[in-house]
C-alpha cells in the first residue's frame, strides 16, 4: 500500500515538473517573439512610382523609411540589385541600365531578451513600380558591419554596372542573351581591408561548364578587378 502511495507520489511530482517546464518554455517563445519586432505591413506603404527605376541608392531612401518605423535602431547590412536586361541582341556598348528587376535590402536591429541578439528585416522592391513587394523578420546571430555599410563610397552602383559592361559584360550577354539576360550587383565589404566593392555577377542559364562572369568594382576608385569570364560561346 505504502508502494502504491510513493510511486503514485512520484507519478504526480514528474507530472508537476513537466507542467512547470512546458510553461517555462511556453513563457520563454512567447518572451522571444514578443522581442522580435514584427514585419512591416505591405500595406502601410504605397509609394509613387519613380520618375526612374530604382537604383540601389535610391532605392535605399524608401528601405530607410520602412527599416526606421519597424526598428529605430535599424542598420543597413546588406543590398543587392537584381537587373532583367533584354533577351534580345545588346547593343555593341552599353550606356545604360535595365529598368527592370528586384533590389534586396536586410537590415539589422538589437533585440533584448532574445536567444540570439539581433533581428533581420529583409525587404524586397520592384525596381519599375518602385513598391514594396516583400518584409519579413527573422533572429540573427551576428552584428551589423563594424562601420556603415555606405562608407567611403565615392562611385555609384550605375556607374560600377556601366563599368562591369565594359569589362566583358556585354559581350558576356551578346553571346547568349536568351540564357544570360540577369545580373546581380551586391555591395561587399573586404573583412582585411575594409573596403568597399560592387560584387557583380552575370547569370548563366547555358550548358556552359565554365559557369556565370563575376567581377568587381572597387566602390571608391571605380577600378575594374577580378573579372572571372565564363565561356563566351552559347552552349545552351
Amino acid at each position: 500500500m505504502n508502494g502504491r502511495r510513493s510511486w503514485r507520489a512520484i507519478g504526480l511530482a514528474l507530472l508537476a515538473i513537466q507542467i512547470t517546464l512546458a510553461g517555462a518554455l511556453f513563457f520563454v517563445e512567447r518572451r522571444e517573439a514578443s522581442a522580435v519586432p514584427a514585419a512591416p505591413n505591405l500595406e502601410d506603404w504605397d509609394f509613387p512610382i519613380p520618375d526612374m527605376s530604382l537604383t540601389i541608392e535610391s532605392g535605399i531612401e524608401r528601405a530607410n523609411l520602412v527599416a526606421v518605423s519597424w526598428h529605430e535602431d535599424a542598420e543597413l547590412a546588406f543590398v543587392s540589385m537584381q537587373i532583367d536586361w533584354a533577351t534580345t541582341d545588346p547593343p555593341a556598348t552599353t550606356t545604360s541600365v535595365s529598368a527592370f528587376g528586384w533590389l534586396r535590402l536586410m537590415y539589422l536591429a538589437p533585440v533584448p531578451n532574445g536567444s540570439s541578439d539581433f533581428a533581420a528585416l529583409s525587404l524586397t522592391f520592384e525596381r519599375v513600380s518602385g513598391q514594396l513587394t516583400g518584409a519579413s523578420v527573422r533572429r540573427w546571430g551576428s552584428s551589423p558591419p563594424s562601420e556603415p555599410l555606405f562608407t567611403n563610397i565615392t562611385v555609384s552602383s550605375e556607374t560600377a554596372i556601366l563599368a562591369g559592361e565594359l569589362s566583358g559584360g556585354t559581350a558576356f550577354r551578346a553571346a547568349c542573351p536568351t540564357l544570360r539576360f540577369q545580373s546581380g550587383t551586391t555591395l561587399t565589404v573586404d573583412q582585411a581591408t575594409n573596403e568597399r566593392f560592387w560584387t557583380i555577377v552575370y547569370r548563366d542559364r547555358s550548358d556552359s561548364t565554365t559557369g556565370p562572369m563575376r567581377l568587381t568594382v572597387n566602390a571608391t576608385t571605380g577600378q575594374v578587378e577580378d573579372v572571372a569570364a565564363g565561356a563566351l560561346a552559347c552552349t545552351g
